[in-house]
């Protein structure tokens, strides 16, 4: 077994029980509703020292952490990007969550990566059509905050050039008619990447994506479209 440094170890949950168990109610709405972000409040989701999980913002957003310590635990294998693998995130998921950590990322069942690092899905854990639910889920870690848009004027006003970021329309089971969330990091290639995991349906990876203490569920059984953007309506335009 690798050994951990333990200078670089984080604290975990303050309260284990109950702490993961609002984290997981909190991840299965995320899914039931894809596009809705959901928060880890900083005032319920304290670590075992009393500071908040977003104190490693700059290194780990706090919703991937949380997400590790309720998901992960020693039957779990997991593959970090080299980027998580060089930081104190990959000691901190092998001692607490005591899950293995694989070099090889088809035989995982979680991949942790950053929106930069995302290339691909087809070099994940794919399921069968007797077992879809053992394909991996990859948590994609974003810099900025995602959100829903519901309106365009006060969305740009409020955040001057989020109107040039990649928008895209959600539909699909826990979608009424359609929804649309705005992830500026996003590219034309991460949506391509995701149209054709839902292609896959019933088979393709769940898509969970974080930044800071927020997260959004893309499941494999969402459609995901290009949004269309009012004509005209740019951020030098608007407030």
């Amino acid at each position: 077994m690798q050994a951990v440094d333990s200078d670089r170890l984080w604290p975990a949950f303050n309260n284990p029980v109950a702490q993961s168990q609002q984290a997981f109610r909190l991840i299965l709405k995320a899914m039931s509703e894809p596009g809705v972000p959901v928060i880890f409040d900083d005032e319920q989701f304290t670590l075992s020292n009393g500071q908040p999980f977003t104190v490693y913002s700059g290194i780990v957003a706090g919703a991937s952490y949380v997400l590790a310590l309720t998901l992960l635990d020693q039957d779990v294998k997991v593959w970090l990007s080299p980027d998580m693998e060089r930081s104190a995130f990959s000691e901190n998921v092998r001692f607490h969550c005591g899950c293995q950590i694989v070099t090889d990322s088809e035989s995982a069942d979680f991949a942790w990566m950053s929106v930069d690092e995302w290339s691909t899905s087809s070099a994940y854990k794919m399921g069968s059509n007797e077992n879809p639910h053992q394909s991996a889920t990859l948590v994609i870690q974003c810099g900025n905050v995602i959100q829903c848009v519901d309106d365009w004027q006060a969305l740009a006003a409020g955040r001057p050039g989020m109107t040039d970021a990649l928008t895209l329309k959600l539909s699909g089971p826990g979608i009424k008619h359609t929804r649309e969330i705005m992830v500026p990091e996003l590219t034309v290639a991460h949506l391509q990447l995701l149209q054709a995991n839902h292609q896959l349906y019933p088979l393709g990876k769940d898509i969970l994506l974080t930044s800071n203490n927020s997260l959004v569920a893309l499941p494999r059984s969402t459609r995901v479209e290009l949004a269309d953007k009012p004509q005209g309506l740019t951020s030098a335009q608007v407030g």
